[in-house]
């Protein structure tokens, strides 16, 4: 049996390693914690001992952290910010959340999935002040990353230092065409691709960059016709006829059952993952919390109703 195991750490432990280091003096940091200095070096050298490791320097103008002491720092702040989070949560329970949160959501995903997400927080969550931002995962992500916003739907990420980025579904993108066009509904082959004038996002947006790398892998020079930086504009001109467009069906769900445009798979099949991200712990609030996790059951109601065309991970 290691030595930790026999010695249990306490937040008292952590509270004192925090004083420590944000005063640099043993003195000082005793003062914060309305302890007598003797008692705080023999608590903090008794923590060594159980831990096998010098967690301080000793000099005779203060005290620096070891590398051991730097880590254990770390996980200090954490665990204590985890603590604090834990108690408002509790805190929250007994009153009804509130505050302001804010949703970023792609033009695609938005057409099928903002006013269900809107209208069950709302109903369940009703003095939450939502902000509901939609534009092109790209950007979403560098609010984000920013803080600029609370969380976002996005496409094709993966956890960061301050992101958490959790995966919801995978897409597969459709060839989108006009009504009564030349085209069948069965999936359409890549190579065939590169005859369709083509409306697209421009390279700002996140998707046309992977559209080109799949095609070039695939050995197609893509048509891209026109270029178009607003998704339900860019809907209208594919069902005016002059255009088509690579998309995911979600984006269009409502025209093709309206018969305004046709949509078939490619193939091979170009997907992409639908994500959730948010910033981490130290950054949000309980109420992004609850939403967050609001928003990702909607996500998964909607796939698993097959209103959005998507497979669940």
């Amino acid at each position: 049996m290691d030595k930790t195991s026999q010695f249990p750490l306490k937040i008292q432990h952590l509270t004192a390693l925090i004083a420590i280091s944000e005063t640099g003096s043993m003195t000082a940091a005793a003062q914060r914690l309305n302890l007598a200095q003797p008692a705080l070096s023999i608590a903090i050298a008794r923590l060594e001992e159980r831990l096998g490791t010098a967690l301080l320097h000793r000099e005779p103008r203060g005290v620096q952290l070891t590398e051991a002491g730097r880590v254990l720092l770390v996980r200090a702040y954490e665990i204590l910010e985890l603590a604090q989070l834990s108690l408002r949560e509790l805190d929250g329970l007994q009153r009804e959340p509130q505050g302001e949160v804010s949703i970023g959501l792609p033009s695609s995903t938005a057409a099928v999935a903002a006013l269900p997400i809107i209208e069950r927080l709302s109903i369940r969550y009703p003095k939450i002040r939502l902000r509901v931002i939609e534009t092109f995962s790209s950007y979403l992500w560098k609010w984000l990353q920013n803080g600029d916003i609370d969380m976002a739907v996005v496409f094709d990420r993966t956890p960061t230092t301050d992101l958490h980025c959790v995966p919801l579904a995978r897409e597969t993108m459709y060839l989108v065409s006009p009504p009564g066009s030349q085209v069948r509904l069965s999936p359409v082959d890549i190579s065939k691709l590169g005859s369709y004038p083509l409306a697209m996002p421009s390279r700002a947006n996140g998707f046309r960059a992977a559209l080109e790398a799949y095609a070039k892998k695939h050995g197609v020079t893509l048509n891209v016709a026109l270029e178009i930086d607003a998704g339900h504009h860019l809907v209208k001109l594919v069902a005016s006829g002059r255009y088509h467009s690579v998309l995911a069906p979600c984006a269009v769900r409502d025209e093709i059952e309206a018969r305004q445009v046709m949509a078939q798979p490619i193939q091979p099949p170009l997907t992409r993952t639908v994500c959730l991200a948010r910033r981490k712990l130290s950054e949000t609030s309980s109420p992004v919390h609850l939403v967050a996790d609001e928003v990702a059951m909607e996500c998964r109601n909607l796939i698993e109703s097959g209103v959005w065309l998507a497979m669940l991970l």
